[in-house]
């Protein structure tokens, strides 16, 4: 059962989408650049989600063409406060930001993803296994 998509609440600094299938949350990143300036909002964003019984991040980064080093702090902050309650994925990546996640050696920390149905089938397979 596939819940309808909303706009994430307003929240200065970042846009966001959140489609909810069961208890896997879909969230579709709306901003090309997960900096300094949208990471506070992010994580908070994130926070609130799983907070609200997620136990299943997907993280659609494909309007994302820039991960910088608050970027990816964000995200290793997601995978860190989500681990003991919620599998999380990414996928989607740009291959401006998936070089920076090879060269920071990042996509050996999280499960990627070419988009958004191969992670929910990934992740329906093996409730849980993501990182």
């Amino acid at each position: 059962m596939s819940g309808p998509v909303a706009p994430a609440p307003a929240n200065p600094g970042i846009r966001m989408d959140a489609e909810t299938v069961g208890d896997m949350v879909v969230v579709t990143l709306r901003e090309a650049r997960l900096d300094a300036t949208a990471a506070v909002a992010f994580r908070q964003r994130i926070a609130e989600l799983t907070d609200g019984g997620a136990r299943t991040l997907v993280l659609d980064m494909s309007a994302v063409e820039v991960v910088d080093p608050s970027g990816l702090g964000a995200l290793i902050s997601v995978r860190n406060a989500t681990r003991a309650n919620a599998a999380l994925a990414l996928c989607g990546l740009r291959p401006s930001a998936a070089a920076a996640f090879r060269l920071t050696r990042l996509d050996k920390l999280f499960r990627i993803f070419a988009d958004p149905q191969e992670a929910r089938a990934a992740l329906t397979e093996r409730p849980g296994g993501a990182g």
